[in-house]
């Protein structure tokens, strides 16, 4: 399970600094487009619950059909599977009907800090953010590691981010839900 948090971030760099004086590692760039689908007959009617996606990495190429489903507002369940073919996997759900609703792009610098992984996201029509996440069971000790490593970084509270990206972008575009 993915135990996560998610901050607005006015800039990168003040973060970029903490860091490197945190000790947390570079471990490098992606450039993650996920295509977001309403399977057939199961139209976008919840505030929570399953998503299905294509995540395709623009710079390493490669490309994963995933399915997530919300347990809590900091953990989901992920299944996900490499697919060789970005072309083929979308033509597939495209002939199974379903209907890709929306996209989300981001730039993603990535960093690790003992278990906790920490993304650098500029998010195309959204802006900056900071997102800090953890393998493993949702606790109360996971939770309050990512609100001590967001307090050590200098992101406070009242930039907290209660919704997930496709939330975010389902909302700009006028439409009520993004889960199925």
């Amino acid at each position: 399970m993915e135990v996560e948090i998610k901050a607005r971030a006015k800039s990168h760099e003040p973060i970029k600094r903490k860091l490197r004086s945190i000790g947390a590692r570079y471990v490098g760039q992606k450039h993650q487009i996920d295509r977001y689908y309403e399977p057939y007959h199961r139209p976008m009617i919840k505030k929570s619950g399953r998503i299905l996606r294509v995540r395709h990495d623009a710079l390493s190429k490669q490309t994963r059909l995933e399915l997530h489903i919300s347990r809590t507002t900091y953990a989901a369940t992920e299944h996900e599977v490499v697919v060789s073919d970005l072309k083929t996997i979308r033509t597939i759900l495209k002939e199974l009907k379903a209907r890709e609703a929306f996209v989300v792009d981001k730039r993603r610098s990535v960093y690790r800090l003992g278990r906790a992984e920490i993304v650098l996201d500029t998010v195309k029509g959204l802006g900056q953010f900071i997102e800090i996440e953890i393998q493993g069971k949702d606790s109360a000790a996971i939770r309050q590691r990512l609100h001590n490593i967001l307090a050590q970084l200098g992101v406070g509270e009242a930039a907290r981010c209660h919704d997930h990206y496709n939330e975010m972008i389902a909302e700009q575009k006028g439409k009520k839900h993004a889960y199925f």
